[in-house]
């Protein structure tokens, strides 16, 4: 009972922020992903991946506030010489976001923020880089609440740690953690996205 009353409040809070916003919005839709890396262990290679795309943006002020976009990818096309599956990519950026309306029903959103990009091999070998990157898209509202948006992600990871799950796999205690540092070729990344999206808000009322 308590957790369900908490629950209730945490819903009934959320929904009080986001109205009190000018917007709220959140989309959900597909990405294709294309990343440069060049290990030290593992020299250079290419990663083509397909996969799921959530971003969202919240203005407590009509043009400026921030943003977040999170990939899930699984690659389905690499340039390694053992061709290593399989893999995961798991993809984010974080930041300061702005929108400029262009026409009534469309408009451009973007941000630029912190990024960071975790690639797994089977689960047993990781390798998380970071570094900076901006998202930018088209929305077009079909109704107040729903859109549609188009867009890319573009992504540069001066640094990764790399984390080693030796022996068992999966068991974290065995976790060993090496910087390598600045490469000298470091991880880009493009990723083009498109979305079904909602928003909520104050500006719904204009």
């Amino acid at each position: 009972m308590k957790k369900l009353v908490l629950g209730l409040a945490v819903l009934f809070g959320f929904n009080i922020m986001a109205f009190s916003l000018e917007e709220a919005s959140l989309s959900m839709g597909g990405n294709v992903g294309n990343f440069n890396y060049n290990v030290t262990d593992m020299g250079k290679f290419q990663v083509s991946s397909l996969g799921v795309n959530l971003g969202g943006y919240l203005f407590p002020v009509e043009h400026f506030g921030v943003f977040f976009n999170y990939g899930l990818l699984f690659p389905v096309y690499n340039t390694m010489e053992n061709n290593y599956k399989p893999m995961i990519q798991n993809d984010f950026l974080l930041g300061p976001g702005f929108k400029l309306n262009i026409i009534e029903k469309l408009d451009i959103v973007l941000g630029f923020g912190f990024h960071m990009n975790l690639l797994s091999f089977d689960g047993e070998d990781n390798r998380i880089s970071f570094g900076i990157g901006g998202d930018v898209g088209i929305r077009y509202q079909f109704t107040d609440v729903i859109y549609i948006i188009g867009g890319s992600t573009v992504t540069w990871d001066p640094t990764f740690i790399r984390m080693d799950n030796s022996v068992p796999a999966k068991n974290w205690e065995n976790t060993s953690i090496t910087n390598d540092g600045i490469a000298p070729y470091s991880p880009i990344g493009f990723r083009q996205h498109i979305a079904i999206g909602f928003k909520i808000g104050k500006g719904n009322n204009k």
